[in-house]
């Protein structure tokens, strides 16, 4: 089992792109800090779509992506994943949600707890960690919420 998370870029926002949206796309950055068009126009939206591609050195705006496997890895630490690390638990679907992002505040928490969960941690699990501190770090250094 697997879940592919990923880190939008803030080029939009700092205004790196390699070139501006037109206007009548209406350009906006959705809850997970993906770029999207407002525009309810076939024609805008196929434009946008093709300038969306391309926006910025980051291909559809995605600044960090990874795929995060830890089905087996994580059985044994169930219990103590209940206890200490609601925000991770989430992220692993072990409590029968599954977010669609964690904004910035829950990205802050997730890397408290990654922290905090580092040291009890088995040594199969810590290329995961690694991982999803990556994309926690990523995340915050440019604000953006992390994406599933």
């Amino acid at each position: 089992m697997g879940i592919d998370a990923l880190v939008f870029c803030d080029c939009l926002e700092t205004g790196s792109l390699r070139k501006a949206p037109r206007p009548e796309w209406q350009v906006y950055v959705q809850a997970d800090g993906c770029r999207d068009s407002a525009s309810s126009e076939h024609h805008h939206q196929a434009a946008f779509g093709h300038w969306h591609e391309t926006a910025c050195v980051h291909d559809y705006g995605i600044l960090m992506h990874r795929r995060l496997e830890m089905a087996a890895l994580l059985q044994p630490c169930l219990q103590t994943l209940h206890d200490l690390s609601p925000v991770l638990r989430r992220i692993l679907s072990l409590s029968g949600e599954e977010p669609k992002c964690l904004d910035v505040a829950e990205v802050k928490r997730l890397a408290v707890e990654l922290q905090q969960w580092r040291s009890s941690a088995p040594a199969d699990v810590l290329p995961l960690l690694d991982e999803l501190d990556a994309l926690a770090a990523t995340a915050l250094r440019v604000g953006k919420p992390l994406a599933f």
